[in-house]
């Protein structure tokens, strides 16, 4: 049980623990740890390099979603760009109702669209 308890706290304070025997040379107890720490540090980069690629897939996406997001807030939030939606009510075939909800846009609010169309922006 104190075997485990010092494995704990070596762990704990040093960040790592290396087995060695009794027989064991300084020299072969170093070699063991630098082959650990490069190991380490191999598995580091590898997640940094995933983190990074990562990182510049949302960044990519974001600068897509810019003008979908400067559309909502400048459009959408504006009342001088469209006027209050307006449900319409009717009656289907089979006697069940159903809506429609219809959004009418002002001449901003339609030359605002027309310009993302001929910017080319995504949809």
């Amino acid at each position: 049980m104190q075997a485990v308890l010092n494995f704990f706290s070596t762990l704990r304070k040093t960040g790592g623990y290396i087995a060695s025997h009794a027989d064991d040379t300084p020299e072969l107890i170093m070699a063991r740890a630098l082959q650990v720490a490069n190991e380490t540090l191999e598995r580091h980069k590898q997640q940094v390099e995933t983190l990074r690629m990562q990182n510049e897939l949302q960044q990519n996406e974001l600068k897509a979603s810019a003008p979908k997001v400067q559309y909502f807030d400048v459009v959408l939030q504006s009342t001088s760009t469209y006027t209050k939606p307006r449900t319409h009510t009717y009656t289907r075939s089979d006697g069940s109702t159903g809506t429609n909800t219809i959004t009418v846009f002002t001449e901003k609010g339609c030359a605002f669209i027309h310009s993302l169309i001929e910017e080319g922006v995504p949809a």
